[in-house]
């Protein structure tokens, strides 16, 4: 593991201790939206509970951000077979989801201090006596920029989200995002431009290891670019314009001419005698 590797998993340690914390962390709140028990997303910044230091306050645009975010993908993972007959892999952020979160993380991570990173919840409704959770952070380090996704579409009840007493409750993700429940069945699959926090696994890390739930992304990477619109063909030439007359119809004319009178003989004779040798 590289050292600029080894300082990414080291804060990445710092800010997963943060969100395994008892006591939530006072974080600061950039976005809420909904109410706590019901359907609600937000974007707070939350202090590492270890000694950390991030390049904050970062400059990451919101279209970088939700360029990034949607270039996030994960896959299914519930043990060896699965990992062996893997499902096609997946979208982690819809469109809404993307544009969103990118608004508001561009912004935490502007007003964050070099010991805050920026964290995420959303609570989105499965049925309706369940929902989902996804909740993780950003932090910026150097030229990287490392997202967690600590979890992904957890199904949990509207019970448990009221009263807060199972410990995969997303009340417990609510406090820390950064928590990751138990049995959460998925993997990231990095991209262009991506590595998995810790490296990216052999196979028989694949296989049996746990998945990472960091993705770094190389800030010195050039953006991905949408695929160029085709190319408009060439308007076709215009036809060509057509011939005045072709020898048949020149010869025609100007015989009549002669015979009209209105040309002479030697006249009738060069002009028919230049008109051949131009054919």
């Amino acid at each position: 593991m590289s050292r600029n590797r080894s300082h990414l998993f080291i804060a990445f340690v710092a800010l997963w201790a943060a969100g395994c914390a008892a006591a939530p962390p006072a974080g600061r709140v950039i976005h809420q939206e909904g109410e706590a028990g019901k359907v609600e997303s937000f974007v707070r910044l939350d202090p590492a509970k270890e000694p950390a230091s991030f390049s904050h306050p970062a400059g990451v645009t919101p279209e970088r951000m939700k360029e990034i975010l949607s270039g996030v993908t994960v896959q299914w993972h519930a043990g060896l077979l699965s990992a062996i007959f893997s499902r096609t892999p997946r979208r982690a952020f819809t469109d809404s989801e993307a544009s969103m979160l990118a608004t508001h993380l561009s912004r935490a991570l502007a007003e964050a201090t070099p010991q805050e990173a920026a964290v995420f919840y959303l609570n989105a409704p499965e049925t309706g006596e369940s929902a989902r959770v996804t909740s993780g952070g950003v932090y910026v380090r150097d030229d990287k920029l490392v997202l967690m996704l600590a979890n992904y579409h957890y199904v949990v009840t509207w019970s448990d989200q009221s009263t807060g007493k199972s410990p995969v409750s997303p009340k417990t993700a609510r406090q820390n995002p950064l928590y990751s429940f138990p049995e959460g069945d998925y993997r990231l699959i990095p991209g262009p431009g991506q590595t998995l926090l810790g490296g990216n696994p052999s196979v028989m890390g694949r296989l049996f290891g746990k998945p990472s739930r960091g993705l770094v992304v190389d800030m010195t990477a050039p953006a991905a670019m949408a695929e160029p619109a085709p190319e408009r063909p060439a308007p076709p030439p215009p036809p060509p314009s057509p011939a005045v007359s072709t020898l048949e119809e020149k010869l025609r004319t100007l015989k009549k001419l002669h015979d009209d009178g209105l040309i002479t003989d030697e006249d009738y004779e060069k002009k028919k005698q230049e008109l051949l040798e131009a054919f």
